[in-house]
């Protein structure tokens, strides 16, 4: 039988399905069973065949009943707090869902069920304990907007990039400390929420999305006051005497050199300066290249130079193109 009507049992002080909640079941396409007392979503709702939405946020859900992979026409799943700190082994099975809010809940681990199911393009993962992103997450493609802010992520992988579709991504109130450059890849990314997190910088290049119009970064590092030069230890004769050793093409070896003085030649880092050649190991200059938004903020793009380009690096802010670029951002909430 076609599934039609929507059953409310919200705020019924219910810990379990009873006969008579389940009559004409198959009848249900929408099913509200928030601000009850579950602890476990149970077996009955196997019932429902043809259930396309799901609200069982505001109870005290621990645990799934597997029952929950029968509903394969499942579209929409609203869990938001609630106590789950993982999904049954076989959650995959829900092949049609597409919008899955798990926000306010206990998972220290993203659920890797949810990779092999690239149909989810609504994931709201807010309001955990996850440390991690694991960079299985690319294989996530039908993916347009990702939550994960209020948990204790510390870094995001590179593999997000490959979520080409992605259009809005909220990672507010972690321990962010820098971004992959990665994510400049995401073509069709229009809000971007990066605020209370401990950002300094943004990567070069960071202003090359095509489609960013919303940007998020107040209570950043980045946000405080900047120095545009900053302060750098003189290069001792040793760095000196490295820099000429790359600059010149020198040849060296552990028949020529100590191995110490080899792994020390082997870890110069080239300057981000494109007009210099130089390279160098300890000592070097912290660019902040700005560029101006709404006439108050800036957003600091870091470079790191050769410190032979200290003169050059001065009193520079960003440049024409980079100040272009920034006028594609419609909205800067800083504030």
């Amino acid at each position: 039988m076609e599934a039609s009507s929507s059953r409310t049992l919200s705020n019924r002080a219910l810990s379990a399905l009873e006969p008579s909640h389940t009559t004409d079941a198959d009848r249900v396409e929408r099913l509200d069973l928030t601000r009850n007392h579950f602890d476990v979503l149970p077996k009955e709702i196997a019932a429902f065949r043809f259930l396309r939405h799901l609200d069982v946020s505001r109870n005290a859900i621990r645990v799934f009943d597997d029952a929950i992979v029968q509903l394969g026409v499942l579209r929409t799943l609203d869990a938001r707090e609630n106590r789950l700190d993982s999904l049954p082994n076989d959650f995959e099975r829900l092949v049609a869902l597409e919008e899955l809010n798990l926000s306010g809940n206990r998972f220290d681990a993203f659920p890797r069920q949810l990779f092999a199911m690239p149909n989810v393009r609504d994931l709201q993962l807010g309001g955990n304990e996850i440390e991690i992103v694991p960079k299985e997450i690319g294989e996530m493609i039908g993916l347009r907007h990702l939550y994960l802010g209020g948990n204790r992520l510390t870094a995001l992988p590179p593999s997000l990039s490959q979520l080409l579709n992605l259009e809005t991504l909220h990672v507010n109130k972690n321990r962010i400390e820098a971004l992959p450059p990665e994510l400049k890849l995401l073509s069709k990314l229009e809000t971007l929420s990066l605020h209370d997190n401990r950002l300094e910088s943004l990567p070069a290049g960071f202003l090359s999305f095509v489609k960013l119009r919303n940007i998020s970064l107040r209570d950043n590092p980045l946000c405080s006051r900047f120095v545009r030069d900053h302060a750098f230890e003189v290069p001792s004769l040793l760095e000196l005497a490295g820099r000429a050793v790359k600059h010149y093409n020198m040849g060296y070896g552990p028949r020529d050199i100590p191995r110490t003085l080899v792994t020390y030649l082997d870890s110069a880092k080239c300057c981000d300066n494109p007009k210099c050649r130089g390279v160098y190991f300890s000592s070097h200059v912290r660019h902040v290249k700005f560029v101006d938004f709404c006439g108050k903020y800036s957003l600091p793009l870091m470079h790191f130079l050769c410190s032979e380009c200290l003169n050059e690096s001065s009193g520079s802010s960003g440049s024409e193109d980079e100040e272009e670029e920034a006028k594609k951002l419609k909205k800067v909430l800083l504030g």
